[in-house]
């Protein structure tokens, strides 16, 4: 009762602390930075414009502006009117729970702003991924005890890490699943962290649920089941395993049976419009159905393009990664916390490299910014020297806050931004490495 009550409480002032940080970053990416904010589709084109838009208050007319990418018509569509998600061959169709999530939280704003339904459905997305980013970090916090006892202050600037972290600080604003890979990786975290202690059954029916809002949730039930058993193939651990399997697809079989009680047709437009994993039942076969200049569907081609990618994306979070590898090697980096971390995240890492579509950043994000960024900031407080956390965190917002979205050409905005936090990084750094071989010579004598 003690620990619902303090995640209750931990979860709300985060949550109320990101609409103030949402606030600047929307001010950043699209009033002060807006050519930050552009990307592109697979055409080379165009995909999200900065658009003008009209809000009625009270018989006053208000204009102001706000992302609007290619993507944005199907997902409101459905966030409207939930029934689109099924009587149409909506891409989406996979993700009901997400869906409804945002459609609920549209009800209520609706009732505040009246007829201004871009504007609630703009509103109401932000809301759900703040709310979602929210107990994703509640549950890291609370998942270990050194980062449980933080103060407040503390949890609010590693909140704040994820908020500007170049995946999330535009995330924020599409109507897209992309802040459901944060919930991943927490959920992840939780699981390695206490697999022996966790209600076996209760687990498996909350995956069940959250794989119909983002399906590699499934994979977190496959890392626990392998924890928990231990690869050890017996009869108990084959009905666990069935047990198991009836939990995680009961949710999904009876959405299924929904949709067909209903006369509509069943479509998964992840694997028929874009052949995610599902290539590799195709190759096996000797079959290529997918091809575009994002595809890699064949082995071992897939995993170059993966790992090309990879190299791009750690480009892309070049003061995180040197952050990381800085805070390695001075060991502030060796715990379990950091352990637990990484193996999480690259399972996920792993998991990405089969999807056989590669845009790019995109998948490797859902796992490299979170461990670049949780590592960061979990090695941030391990620093004794204010100097130190002082030019560490600096360079790395500015960084962020220089960083174009993730589908932008050019994968380095080199501006003054850009070039003033390699400058706050380098002082870091030298103060770092003066400090650390001082203490390693006076422990040697």
């Amino acid at each position: 009762m003690i620990k619902n009550i303090s995640f209750s409480k931990l979860f709300l002032q985060l949550f109320c602390f990101s609409i103030f940080v949402c606030s600047i970053l929307y001010l950043l990416n699209y009033i002060f930075l807006p050519d930050n904010s552009v990307f592109y589709n697979e055409s080379g084109s165009y995909c999200q414009d900065i658009s003008n838009f009209e809000l009625n208050i009270f018989n006053y007319d208000y204009q102001y502006v706000y992302p609007e990418s290619c993507d944005q018509e199907r997902y409101y569509s459905v966030f409207s009117n939930p029934v689109n998600l099924i009587s149409t061959e909506h891409p989406y169709q996979t993700r009901p729970i997400f869906v409804i999530l945002i459609y609920f939280i549209n009800l209520l704003v609706g009732l505040f702003v009246g007829s201004n339904e871009i504007f609630s459905l703009q509103i109401s997305n932000l809301i759900g991924h703040i709310s979602i980013l929210t107990f994703a970090t509640s549950l890291i916090l609370i998942t270990f005890p050194k980062l449980s006892d933080l103060k407040l202050p503390e949890k609010l600037l590693f909140h704040s890490v994820i908020l500007f972290s170049p995946l999330i600080k535009y995330a924020l604003f599409d109507p897209s699943h992309q802040t459901l890979t944060y919930l991943n990786i927490a959920i992840m975290v939780y699981v390695l962290k206490n697999f022996e202690s966790i209600n076996f059954s209760k687990l498996s029916i909350l995956l069940g649920f959250l794989f119909l809002a983002h399906r590699p949730f499934l994979l977190v039930f496959v890392v626990y089941f392998f924890y928990l058993t231990k690869l050890k193939i017996n009869k108990k651990n084959i009905l666990l395993g069935i047990k198991g399997s009836a939990y995680i697809l009961l949710p999904y079989i009876a959405y299924r049976l929904i949709i067909l009680s209903f006369g509509y047709e069943l479509y998964d437009g992840l694997t028929k419009k874009w052949g995610q994993f599902i290539w590799i039942f195709d190759f096996v076969r000797g079959k290529v159905r997918y091809e575009s200049d994002w595809h890699c569907v064949t082995m071992p081609k897939n995993f170059e393009c993966y790992f090309q990618d990879t190299s791009n994306t750690l480009l892309y979070l070049l003061i995180p990664l040197l952050s990381v590898v800085t805070l390695f090697l001075t060991k502030k980096l060796n715990s379990n916390i950091e352990l637990i971390i990484f193996k999480s995240c690259i399972y996920y890492y792993l998991f990405w490299s089969l999807i056989g579509w590669y845009p790019p950043l995109r998948f490797n994000l859902y796992s490299l910014n979170y461990l670049l960024v949780l590592l960061l900031v979990i090695g941030y407080f391990k620093i004794e020297k204010n100097s130190e956390k002082l030019f560490l965190l600096t360079s790395n917002f500015l960084f962020f806050v220089s960083s174009s979205h993730w589908n932008n050409p050019n994968i380095i905005n080199v501006d003054i931004k850009f070039i003033l936090s390699i400058v706050l990084f380098t002082i870091y750094l030298i103060i770092t490495l003066l400090s650390f071989f001082n203490k390693t010579s006076d422990e040697a004598t």
